[in-house]
């Protein structure tokens, strides 16, 4: 099952969006499947990838990580 959280997030340049990509990569390892940043919008799309529905996670707890 895969779900895609979207953030509005102050970002200002690609090293924003490279300490992003890095941070949820050690977070969440392999369930990270994708990371799409767009400094124009602010907006982050994160997709992952969760074994089964017990394992998501809630907009919220992505946050905190």
């Amino acid at each position: 099952m895969e779900k895609t959280y979207n953030f509005k997030v102050e970002i200002t340049c690609d090293g924003c969006v490279n300490a992003i990509k890095r941070s949820l990569s050690k977070s969440l390892g392999d369930k990270l499947k994708n990371v799409d940043a767009n400094v124009e919008t602010k907006a982050v799309a994160v997709t992952v990838h969760y074994p089964d529905e017990s394992s998501e996670l809630t907009a919220e707890q992505m946050l905190d990580l």
